[in-house]
């Protein structure tokens, strides 16, 4: 069994600038054995237009982004409770002992995410009234230091439509990815995704506009992996603000 509570903060302290922190208590246990620990997960992401003297840069808003975020960062977790022990007699002893076995401490696998995306607006419409872009391709890249495996590096790219329909795919490499026997995960570097998000307001019929941004969106996405035969991740998300 494992259980995952986390307090999450979240603020945009500026136009560009925007971050966040989780605050999380971590339980693994069997019937007989469990360790629980506490972590913390933040991040800070700023934001900037690539060209902020175009026609169109207060539409596009920001379209170039960096991030940088830490995971898992706490003390050592150990394992403890009556799975560690073990009853016995010693020595032909007929009154029965109970040995405790101590369970070393280990580290959280904590890791480092630095990324950086842009967006390409892909309307030819430069309707200087236009609220929104139709068509918008984002591109990414990340780099993940990880504690425990190899480090990855992964790109990736989306395709959305009116926010919408998002469709998107990526690949994530490490050392040793191309080889059964070098390989260290199953997941086999491809991954692919689609996004479907509908608002839950009516537009207004004087300005254009919606009342709020409150959605309702489906999510799916697919991992290749080797052995066994792929990762799939349904989700459902509302969206309330």
């Amino acid at each position: 069994q494992v259980t995952n509570i986390g307090l999450g903060f979240g603020k945009k302290f500026t136009s560009n600038i925007s971050g966040g922190a989780v605050f999380r208590i971590v339980n693994e246990a069997t019937p007989d054995v469990r360790a629980m620990g506490v972590c913390l997960d933040a991040g800070v992401q700023y934001g900037t237009q690539f060209r902020p003297n175009s026609k169109t840069a207060q539409l596009k808003g920001n379209d170039l982004r960096f991030g940088i975020s830490i995971r898992n960062i706490g003390p050592d977790m150990k394992f403890s409770g009556d799975g560690l022990s073990a009853k016995s007699n010693l020595n032909g002893n007929p009154f029965t002992t109970t040995t405790v076995q101590r369970g070393a401490a280990f580290n959280l696998p904590s890791l480092i995410n630095i990324g950086m995306s842009y967006d390409f607006r892909l309307d030819k419409n430069k309707d200087s009234t236009a609220t929104t872009y139709y068509h918008k391709l984002t591109a990414a890249g990340n780099f993940c230091n990880n504690s425990f495996s190899n480090n990855q590096t992964s790109i990736g790219i989306q395709y959305s439509y009116k926010g919408i329909l998002m469709l998107r795919s990526g690949y994530t490499y490490e050392k040793g990815i191309f080889g059964f026997e070098t390989r260290r995960t199953v997941y086999t570097g491809f991954s692919g995704g689609v996004t479907i998000e509908v608002p839950l307001a009516k537009k207004n019929s004087t300005s254009g506009t919606r009342d709020n941004n409150n959605t309702f969106a489906f999510d799916y996405s697919y991992r290749t992996t080797s052995p066994f035969q792929g990762t799939h991740v349904f989700g459902i998300r509302l969206n309330l603000e």
